[in-house]
């Protein structure tokens, strides 16, 4: 029977997940308003990151466990569903699902960083993730 270890990728992507949304964050936010930030606010940022980790790590545990869970099932069932791009798929619906439940107006650019950060955590998990039967 195939069997997958996704422990190193799951442990990468929760040290990924909250640095990478506040990034996320701040392009949305250079990008909403090009004119309204400044350099020093950036540099100010720094030290956000070393809190955003711990806090991105405790709110994306169960994501991002159930998530590689399921799809290293499937990539159990079907060599097909291992695929990259399919797991980022994955990811990016399921953060998107997040987004929505955080941000009631929906059409807020808060809710963007949602699904490209669930798209970039997959991708992650993915990356660490190893069948049995891998040639690699």
């Amino acid at each position: 029977m195939t069997r997958f270890h996704y422990g190193h990728g799951t442990a990468l992507a929760l040290v990924a997940a909250g640095p990478s949304f506040m990034l996320l964050l701040l392009v949305g936010q250079l990008l909403y308003d090009p004119n309204g930030t400044d350099l020093t606010e950036l540099l100010a940022l720094l030290p956000v990151l070393l809190i955003a980790t711990v806090v991105g790590m405790v709110i994306s545990l169960l994501p991002v466990l159930l998530g590689g869970l399921a799809m290293g099932y499937l990539g159990v069932l079907s060599v097909g569903a291992r695929h990259p791009v399919l797991w980022a798929a994955a990811g990016a619906g399921l953060g998107a699902l997040m987004g929505f439940a955080f941000d009631s107006a929906r059409t807020s650019w808060l809710v963007l960083p949602f699904p490209l950060n669930g798209a970039i955590c997959a991708l992650i998990v993915r990356y660490g993730t190893r069948w049995s039967d891998d040639s690699v």
